[in-house]
């Protein structure tokens, strides 16, 4: 092998070992441009600037400010999406003021992630506003009811960690003692509770533990995973009627739910778990963050907060 064959192998064998290390130390994407506005009667308008368009990205929505990374734990995380669609369209609940934040799911997973006011976090709420004059519509009539599992289900461990696998952040854990609604809630809870509908049969009986058909189908197998933890601890929980430790694994588990429906679904239980702990301004919030995908089933639940607060 010639000299020169030789100084353009380690030439190459340097180049190589020179990407490793820059892969190494690469700097994850970021978004580096938020617009967060009102759009329509009833949405809001999130469009972001990525610096990498082939990475993911998380929105986290919260009624709070999003100030430090702590304050993700208690937001909602409505979608997570690619580069290549910045701009996504939310409808939460009327009436409540909202922040919202984009932050790149590798700097998630590093534990890099920063929060910078108007780059890509909100600097002012943004509200969808209630229109006090139009009624809540009556639910749609259900097909057939849904009732508790006749059967009781045998000992089972719910530990969140030990069932899926999944890390639960410690501090989740520590929940602190509820707060009582804020002042700039009030309104619109007054509006919503007066609008709520009320029927007859309602009013003559007070509300079940309900559980949902896929958490009654714990031994199907389309039911796995995380999904399978929330039946787990609900059949388990709400026929020992447990709500403390209802409320305490809900809260866990409702963290690492990405897609809405089963988001959704933890907290229509958890509003449950609340509601019998007679802490009915926690439990209508729950059940209010529930209702766009859960309306039938959320509305029984509201009526029931309004009869226990009037």
């Amino acid at each position: 092998m010639g000299s020169s064959t030789k100084l353009w192998v380690v030439a190459a064998a340097l180049t190589t070992a020179l990407a490793a290390v820059l892969s190494a130390y690469e700097v994850p994407p970021e978004v580096l441009d938020l617009d967060v506005r009102r759009h329509g009667p009833d949405g809001v308008r999130i469009e972001f600037r990525p610096s990498v368009e082939d990475a993911a990205y998380a929105i986290y929505r919260r009624t709070d400010k999003i100030a430090v990374p702590d304050d993700l734990e208690s937001a909602i995380r409505i979608a997570v999406v690619g580069g290549e669609e910045p701009v996504r369209l939310d409808h939460p609940p009327p009436g409540l003021p909202y922040h919202y934040a984009v932050v790149a799911v590798a700097r998630l997973e590093r534990g890099e992630e920063q929060l910078v006011p108007g780059r890509n976090r909100t600097v002012n709420a943004v509200r969808v506003p209630l229109d006090e004059r139009r009624a809540v519509p009556p639910a749609p009539p259900r097909t057939e009811p849904l009732a508790l599992r006749r059967v009781p289900l045998p000992e089972l461990l719910v530990i969140p960690e030990l069932e899926t696998g999944i890390d639960i952040d410690a501090r989740l854990l520590d929940l602190g003692p509820s707060r009582p609604l804020r002042d700039d809630l009030k309104p619109a809870y007054r509006t919503l509770t007066e609008l709520a509908p009320e029927t007859p049969a309602a009013r003559e009986r007070e509300p079940e533990p309900q559980i949902l058909r896929p958490e009654l189908t714990t031994n199907e197998v389309e039911t796995k995973g995380r999904e399978a933890t929330l039946a787990r601890i609900v059949n388990a929980r709400f026929r020992r009627r447990e709500w403390g430790l209802a409320e305490r694994e809900l809260r866990s588990l409702y963290t690492v739910f990405e897609r809405p429906e089963p988001q959704a679904r933890t907290l229509f239980y958890l509003g449950q778990a609340l509601y019998f702990q007679d802490r009915f301004h926690e439990a209508f919030m729950s059940f209010l963050l529930a209702e766009p995908e859960l309306y039938r089933e959320v509305q029984p639940w509201l009526n029931a907060v309004v009869r226990a607060t009037r």
